[in-house]
Parts: structure tokens; sequence; C-alpha cells
């Protein structure tokens, strides 16, 4: 009815700020969208998983569970697969940042068969990166290709650009583990062309970001600076809640503190190793 669409217009006016890292504001039509309860059984279950969401993104974690929790009951009720598999994926991710990574790839591996019997192919391949983010992080590095290989192949076929170089990011990470330096160094290379293609200053951002993290350990102090100047330009481009921004924030914060100690200690007579 005219009730429901004017909450489902809401809900969408909330995808959109939320996308401009206006998530507090985003938090708040959906608040309110729920509070007038005109949003049918059937849709329920997509506003309690973006409510969960957004609270993730603000920091408020036991909020983002509860409403994770009911988004899931709400689907296993009433949704479609489509919404069973994002309330999967939602929870998945959660028990990620708890560093529950088992309890993570089988939330994830549930939700591939949501997404399968939706017919969602660009989801499913999304859910895959999320399954090798997961393997990876747990240190099972086979396990984590092999996902990530997965992934690949199915954005490739349905010509999801942009999750192609979400993938190569993690072939990058996982490459990495392996001490594989230049194949990790190839492929968020070829992440960030795919970027460039797609004028894409968020992905691009995490692909020379992914890159700068890795050369903070390995490279010659001078690239590194390179480095962070261009991700710094880029930085302007990015949601105030992104995580690799913040990430990014808190290395760049101690390289400078590091230089700050550096100088001084070198005006006290000591000398401090170029590549420490």
């Amino acid at each position: 009815d005219s009730h429901e669409q004017r909450a489902v217009g809401c809900m969408n006016l909330s995808t959109a700020a939320g996308r401009l890292g206006r998530s507090r504001y985003a938090l708040h039509e959906l608040e309110f969208v729920r509070s007038t309860n005109h949003v049918s059984e059937k849709h329920l279950p997509a506003l309690l998983d973006l409510l969960s969401w957004r609270c993730r993104v603000v920091g408020h974690s036991e909020r983002a569970k509860e409403y994770a929790e009911e988004a899931l009951r709400a689907a296993e009720r009433n949704g479609t697969p489509e919404y069973l598999g994002f309330c999967l994926s939602n929870l998945g991710g959660l028990a990620c940042e708890e560093r529950n990574y088992r309890q993570a790839i089988a939330l994830f591996q549930r939700a591939e068969q949501a997404y399968e019997k939706a017919g969602l192919p660009e989801e499913r391949a999304r859910n895959l990166l999320n399954i090798g983010n997961a393997y990876l992080l747990q240190g099972q590095v086979v396990a984590a290709r092999r996902a990530a290989d997965s992934a690949w192949h199915l954005a490739a076929i349905s010509k999801q650009t942009r999750i192609c170089a979400l993938v190569r990011i993690l072939l990058g990470d996982i490459a990495a583990a392996d001490n594989r330096v230049e194949r990790a160094t190839e492929c968020w290379r070829e992440a960030a062309e795919l970027a460039r293609s797609l004028r894409d200053k968020i992905l691009l951002f995490k692909a020379l970001f992914a890159s700068y993290r890795h050369m903070r350990q390995m490279s010659d102090r001078e690239d590194v600076i390179r480095l962070e100047r261009r991700l710094s330009r880029l930085a302007a481009w990015i949601p105030e809640d992104d995580d690799e921004l913040r990430e990014f924030r808190s290395l760049s914060s101690a390289g400078r503190n590091s230089n700050v100690s550096r100088v001084a200690a070198s005006q006290q007579g000591h000398f401090i190793p170029r590549n420490m």
C-alpha cells in the first residue's frame, strides 16, 4: 500500500546516505521506518538487515547482532531466499569481526546456498569472496585461494568487474601470506587497473592500500611515502566509516610519529636504521 511504498522509499534513501558515508543519518531513517510498522512481514527481513548494517558501521556491535539475528528469524519465517542470503552473510561478517572464523564460514556457506537458490550469481561471487577472506584470516591459505578462484570465475562470467577487482585484492593478500611477493604485487596492480577502468576511486583506494600495507614492511621508505601521498589524495573520496580508510590513517599517523622520533634521536646523536 502507499504507507509501505513510502517506508521503502525511506529505506532506499538510507542506502544512498550510507554509501555517501552518512551512516548516522541512514540509521535515523531506518529507525523511523521501524517505528511506523508500515513494512510488511515479507520485507521486514530487509529492513532489519539494513538496521543491522548501519548499527555495525557506527560501532553499535551489540545492537547490530540483535538486529541481524532478528532479521534471520524473519527471513526464515517469511522472507525470500535473497533476503535469507543477505541476513546470513551479515551474521557471517559479524562473526568475522568477533574473530569467530569457523562460525563465519558456516554462515557464509549457508548464504551461498540461499543465493544459489535465488539465482543471484553476483551475490554468490561476493559471498565466495567473503568465504575466502574468512579462510585467510583463519590461516587456511589453500582453502582461501580455492574460494577466491571460484569467486573470480563467477564474477567473470556475470561480468562483475568490481567484484573481479576485489577478488584480485584478496588473491594478492593470499599470495603475500604465502610469501609470493611478486605475485601479490601483480594481483594488486591488476586490481588497481580494473578500478581505473571503472573510474571507481573507492575501489582504487582499496587496491592501493593493500599494496601500501605490505610495502610498509618490505619496501624502501621513499616508495612508501610516494604511495602514501597518492592514498592521501584519494582519501577525500572515501566515506568516513570505511575500514580501510581508518586503518590507513592509523598507519600513516604511526609513520609520521616514527619520523618525529627519528629526528629527535638523530639530534641526540643516536643512529636509527632507515628501514626500521
